[in-house]
């Protein structure tokens, strides 16, 4: 069985108090609300433009049916200029459980993840199981999150503000990924 950081970082928001269980079930059976699905596709693009070797030439960049400041796409783009994409990530956590992921973007000891948010909140980053189970994962020293705050108000999507937080192995991280992953199994074996 696969197990992917996305389910299980979900996992420890809902044990937090930060998604019901209705909420966190319908995320594992791929059941979104409308609502939540325009920032999921218009996040999904900006990943796609700047997360790619093409070139970002002109003022306004179109892709999956939305546009996006060129400027802004630029400015991103510097921020993992020189790093390899989308590296698929797995683990080993029993004979029969693989736990799997994908780093947005990685260069030698470092790598991380983009993400787009409409409004930055430090605290959930850095709350989150992410970047300690793809740090526990891969080995690397370093996992940056570049959080994209971006104004979808008008036509056009910008970027408002641009904040990256590194995150660094701690001692007893390894503990922590390992009982998380072991709550979580547990938990799906109660409701199966």
């Amino acid at each position: 069985m696969n197990v992917s950081v996305s389910k299980l970082d979900a996992f420890k928001r809902f044990e937090d108090g930060n998604m019901d269980e209705d909420e966190f079930v319908s995320y594992l059976e791929g059941r979104i609300k409308e609502e939540k699905m325009r920032a999921i596709n218009i996040g999904n693009a900006f990943h796609e433009l700047v997360l790619s070797d093409k070139p970002i030439d002109g003022e306004i960049i179109e892709a999956n049916g939305f546009a996006f400041d060129g400027d802004s796409l630029r400015k991103v783009r510097e921020y993992v200029d020189g790093y390899k994409f989308e590296i698929p990530i797995q683990k080993t956590y029993s004979s029969d459980i693989e736990i799997t992921g994908r780093l947005d973007f990685s260069y030698g000891i470092a790598g991380g993840d983009l993400k787009t948010t409409s409004r930055i909140e430090l605290e959930r980053y850095m709350d989150s199981y992410q970047w300690r189970l793809y740090l526990w994962m891969s080995g690397l020293e370093i996992f940056s999150y570049v959080i994209v705050e971006l104004n979808d108000k008008y036509n056009t999507a910008s970027v408002n503000r641009i904040q990256v937080i590194d995150m660094y192995p701690y001692i007893g991280m390894e503990n922590d990924c390992l009982s998380l992953i072991s709550r979580f199994l547990y938990w799906l074996g109660k409701i199966t």
